[in-house]
């Protein structure tokens, strides 16, 4: 059997290797830390957003939940308007959030169920005509993708 010599320096470069790589897995689990806190702070936020909706409409002497079961009075008509913008904004957000790898694709999938079911929200649709024209047109695209129930109409 022959006996084989490592030199003192290769010995040294074989652990300055595993440190370089023990160094990359830390900075790796580093990066997934930080993209679950991240996508944590945005789902904080979204929270606050429609907190600070419904708020609002309390403030206002307004049921917030009769405007979400289509109860549109002529005293909260105003009111169903301005939080069709706010969702616009807010959808627009969330797509670009999603694009971005900052939202779950749980939480991507229950938005786009809503996304879709305030898009075919006929009396939505004024709004959507004029806001078009100021959103991503990714975004559009992808509301305009939806099965349109208000074609019919």
């Amino acid at each position: 059997m022959k006996k084989v010599k490592v030199s003192f320096d290769t010995w040294i470069q074989l652990l300055g290797m595993l440190g370089v790589l023990g160094g990359l897995v830390f900075v790796g689990l580093e990066m997934q830390q930080t993209q679950k806190i991240a996508l944590g702070e945005q789902q904080q936020t979204r929270m606050q957003t429609w907190i600070g909706m419904v708020d609002a409409f309390t403030e206002a002497g307004l049921d917030y939940q009769d405007i979400m079961t289509g109860n549109i009075t002529d005293q909260n008509d105003f009111a169903y308007s301005n939080l069709t913008h706010q969702s616009l904004w807010t959808m627009e957000n969330d797509f670009i959030q999603h694009k971005l790898g900052l939202m779950s694709e749980s939480a991507w999938q229950a938005r786009l169920v809503a996304m879709e079911v305030i898009y075919n929200t006929c009396r939505n649709r004024p709004i959507f005509s004029v806001r078009f024209r100021m959103l991503d047109p990714e975004f559009v695209q992808l509301l305009t993708s939806f099965t349109d129930e208000c074609a019919a109409e």
